[in-house]
């Protein structure tokens, strides 16, 4: 049962969901009573999200396990959910990623790979040009709705490499990658054209840093 009924009876798409934050999120989202699309590209990591949301079974909670950076599948995807849930109050663009090769991720800005470059910058923006541009057309004709995007204190300020010293992730020395910090610069500034742009339509877009 849910702990507050906050948002009963708002539908919640959330991407990244089987992911450190999303997994977070998830589990408030369904607290606080709303219904939930869980979307993420990790299929084994749904399932086991699936396995520890046994009580929530008064609300209803779809999950897809889709590419958020393929047009046909998030546009599929979207129409899927529309589907059960008839309309979609909030969208929150959780998903990113650190590409297929981690040590990669981490290589030095000199020496670093344009095709994991290219591989980040869709995973952090373009999926959410993606979900935005689909879910959005279901706002407008709503003439309501809220979009949250997870960027991060990287899109603000500059990191301090001083920090990472000595610090592994998986046995690799880690750092702030540019790619990482400029993609979360691109999510703050796509939220801010946005919430202008669909301002009219009462829709609400904001990001998390």
């Amino acid at each position: 049962m849910p702990q507050s009924n906050i948002l009963g009876n708002k539908r919640i798409i959330l991407t990244g969901a089987a992911g450190i934050l999303g997994t977070a999120l998830t589990k408030r989202y369904l607290d606080m009573g709303a219904d939930i699309a869980l979307l993420d590209i990790n299929e084994v990591g749904l399932n086991e999200l699936k396995k520890n949301l046994g009580k929530f079974q008064n609300q209803k909670i779809l999950y897809y396990s889709l590419d958020l950076t393929d047009p046909e599948q998030v546009i599929e995807t979207v129409k899927a959910i529309t589907k059960e849930f008839s309309r979609v109050d909030v969208l929150h663009n959780n998903a990113a990623t650190k590409g297929e090769d981690l040590k990669k991720f981490f290589y030095s800005y000199e020496n670093y790979d344009p095709l994991t470059w290219r591989a980040i910058i869709d995973g952090n923006v373009t999926s959410m040009f993606l979900m935005s541009q689909s879910v959005g057309q279901i706002m407008k004709k709503q003439k309501k709705g809220s979009i949250i995007q997870t960027s991060s204190i990287y899109g603000v300020i500059n990191p301090d490499k001083k920090i990472y010293e000595g610090s592994e992730y998986h046995g690799i020395q880690i750092s702030c990658p540019a790619v990482y910090s400029v993609s979360k610069h691109a999510v703050i500034g796509l939220t801010k054209y946005l919430a202008s742009y669909w301002g009219e339509y009462n829709i609400r877009v904001n990001a998390i840093s």
